[in-house]
């Protein structure tokens, strides 16, 4: 009655009563709230406000642009029983919220005249959106009397229309192409050509490629390919990247090969041989 707001509040209204009356000290219990008899710790009042006082909160409207408010007006209807937090009514919106983002106006007063002013104005609001007049004109309905004889109905097939603007059919038996505006991803390259020696490249086509084992032995760059094995091995020995050790028996051995590559330069020529 004192916060003067509607009896539609009425359940949030005996709510906080029941949430501050469990925080006042007790008569039976010797002094004690009942949240401290139930809990055993002293209650913390410093949360509490006025009961329909108007409030503004943060507008956490994601859709907001840069000269949309900032805050918006509401009426605090108590407090939340899951989280911390007070429950705020915003009526122009008709909706409630729970936040903590909050700024009492404890002193300024809402008069029952706005609030039946905004319930008649919601509820005329409401008749005029459900209430849809559709005016539908009904033809007399003729019956048949012979419905053994019945006339054969006629349907009227409108001509095809030659326009010339439609584009050509897909042929029998070709995929169907579908494209859409957006860009998809750029296509993968799994296959690329072993370019000669000479040939210019751009700085982003350095390419390796793989030689074959007996083209690199029997080749015309057959001693730098032995070369460049006698390195890789006398890398790897002394790194001690492995350890030889005799063969076990009955165990599947995982086989391995030797992979030759030329890495070319820019401008196409070979920059080194590895393995």
């Amino acid at each position: 009655m004192q916060s003067g707001l509607p009896p539609i509040f009425w359940a949030e209204a005996i709510n906080t009563a029941n949430y501050l009356r469990n925080r006042c000290p007790s008569k039976s219990l010797n002094g004690l709230t009942p949240y401290e008899k139930w809990t055993g710790k002293t209650p913390d009042v410093s949360h509490l406000r006025d009961f329909g006082c108007k409030v503004f909160c943060l507008n956490q409207d994601q859709a907001k642009g840069k000269l949309d408010a900032r805050c918006k007006e509401g009426i605090f209807i108590g407090y939340s029983e899951q989280t911390k937090g007070y429950k705020v009514w915003f009526p122009k919106e008709n909706k409630f919220v729970v936040t903590r983002d909050v700024k009492f106006l404890e002193n300024a007063e809402v008069t029952s005249q706005e609030w039946t002013d905004f319930i008649l104005e919601g509820s005329s609001k409401e008749n005029e959106s459900e209430t849809h007049t559709i005016e539908v004109q009904l033809s007399p309905v003729v019956e048949n009397e012979n419905p053994e004889h019945e006339s054969p109905t006629t349907e009227q097939v409108e001509p095809e229309v030659d326009n010339d603007s439609e584009p050509p059919r897909r042929a029998r038996g070709r995929p169907r192409i579908r494209r859409t505006g957006s860009r998809g991803r750029p296509r993968k390259i799994y296959r690329y050509r072993t370019p000669p020696r000479g040939s210019a490249l751009s700085s982003e086509e350095v390419l390796l490629s793989e030689v074959p084992m007996h083209q690199a032995v029997r080749g015309e760059d057959a001693d730098e390919w032995h070369k460049a094995m006698e390195d890789e091995v006398a890398s790897i020995l002394k790194n001690g990247t492995w350890e030889l050790i005799d063969r076990p028996c009955n165990q599947h051995i995982v086989g391995s090969r030797i992979v030759l590559r030329n890495k070319y330069k820019p401008d196409g020529t070979i920059l080194l041989l590895s393995l």
